[in-house]
Formats: structure tokens, sequence, C-alpha cells
């Protein structure tokens, strides 16, 4: 998909809202978020395929296969042209044809094979303990919500963080509301362009249980994170802590980052 086409697009999703605009060109409210960010940041520049597309000699290499399977396993709808767009926001370039050949290599060509596909594969978040002592950089991240006061006309103010246990990289960014879509904001737009520069190999994303972000259903919000992070090339296990019995490692690191 070519600047012009994404800029319509995102056009439209402004006249017209995000959510039905996106349903309309079959992609994902958080493929339109990066679109949006980066023609605010550098117009029509920023919306151009920034490497040359690689066309695979023979089989495409696994750690790509895995990478297009995971977008299938998000986006079950969508057929081999709609992946490879996807595809292009992570930096992945291969031909639709590519993509094609994958979902027939695995039994996934027909809508309803990769629905089920999808159902099968969903990952699942887990509460036992994990091995962020033992992390290497990039690998475990801790989302940490905190409130820091009110600020004009008496409104609340939260610092939203996601921090790389090891390295203790961190991105920051204060929100008035507690939301996922301030979530998936500093997802897209700071974490994940992060992780993907620095070359972080994400094995895992830590919650803590008193991080609410108004989402009643757990299950509900565990795929959208998911699908936020599938649509980066990401998928991490995610884990849930009880605040009230953190190990005194992870104690330092949140206070660390409190204003």
């Amino acid at each position: 998909m070519d600047a012009k086409e994404k800029q319509i697009i995102l056009a439209e999703g402004q006249k017209y809202g995000i959510t039905t605009t996106c349903e309309k060109y079959g992609i994902s409210r958080t493929l339109y978020y990066r679109w949006l960010h980066r023609f605010e940041a550098k117009g029509m520049e920023g919306l151009k395929t920034r490497k040359a597309p690689i066309s695979p000699k023979n089989r495409t290499p696994k750690d790509l296969e895995v990478k297009v399977l995971t977008l299938i396993r998000t986006y079950p709808a969508l057929g081999p042209r709609e992946i490879k767009y996807l595809l292009e926001e992570i930096e992945v370039h291969l031909s639709e044809s590519a993509v094609y050949n994958i979902m027939k290599r695995h039994n996934l060509s027909r809508r309803e094979q990769r629905m089920a596909f999808s159902r099968k594969k969903l990952p699942k978040s887990t509460s036992e303990t994990l091995p962020y002592e033992d992390s290497k950089s990039g690998e475990c991240w801790f989302f940490f919500l905190t409130a820091c006061g009110h600020w004009q006309e008496g409104k609340p103010l939260y610092i939203y963080s996601i921090i790389d246990y090891q390295s203790r990289i961190a991105c920051s960014r204060l929100y008035e509301t507690l939301s996922m879509d301030c979530f998936e904001d500093l997802l897209t737009a700071a974490a994940l362009p992060v992780a993907q520069n620095l070359g972080f190999q994400t094995k895992y994303l830590v919650f803590l249980e008193d991080a609410q972000l108004q989402c009643k259903n757990r299950n509900l919000f565990e795929e959208k994170v998911h699908e936020i992070l599938h649509a980066s090339g990401f998928d991490p296990e995610l884990h849930f802590l009880k605040s009230d019995a953190l190990p005194k490692e992870i104690l330092s690191l949140r206070e660390s980052y409190r204003p």
C-alpha cells in the first residue's frame, strides 16, 4: 500500500470514525494509529515504505514464517494481501504470493481454516512465577500505572510506564484517563518502536493486578493486548502479579519510577 492510499484511509478515519474505517479497509486500529503517528511526525514521508521488498529465493526463512503465522492467528479474516500490508509495518517484506504459499503450506488458505487456527492457537496468560532475574535485556517488560494527582481544572493525571527489567530502558507517558486506548498509544507510539529498533526479543509482559484500565473482562483485555503485540511481530506471554505480594526487586523497580 503506498503513502497516498494510507493518507486517504487516515482522512476517512478522522471524518467517519476510526473503527468504521478500519473495518472497511480490513486493517487493525493498531496499524491505523501507527500510520497516524508517522504522518503527524513526518508527513507523507512517514507513510512511505522504508525498505525495498525482499523476495525469498526459495522457502521463506523460519523466523519470517513465524511472524506471518502470528499475524494470521491475530487477524484470521485477512487474506494474503492484507497480511502483506501488516508485515510491511514491522519491516518484513514478503510478496503476496509468498504469504499465500505459507498459508497453503499450513492448510490456512481458506478463511474458515484460519479462523479455526486462530481459536486453537490463542496464547494463554499466566500468573505463575516468571524468570525475570535470568532474563536478557529486552526479554521481560513490566507495566506500571501510577496516579500522580491532578492538574488544571482538577483533571486527574496518570503515568503509564513500560520498563525492561534488565536494561531499565523505560517508555513513559502522561494521560488524563484510565483506558485501553492510552495503553495502546504507549505501546504503538513508544515501547514497540524502541523494542524493534533495539532488536529486543520480548518473552514476557507483566502487569500488576491493580493496574486498572477500565477493562472489566480480563479475557477481552488479554486478547486486545495480544492483538496489539502481534501486529508488531511480538508474541510474549502475559503475566499478572498480585500487587500486595511483589518481590523486593520488583518493588524497587516500581518505586524508582514513581513521581
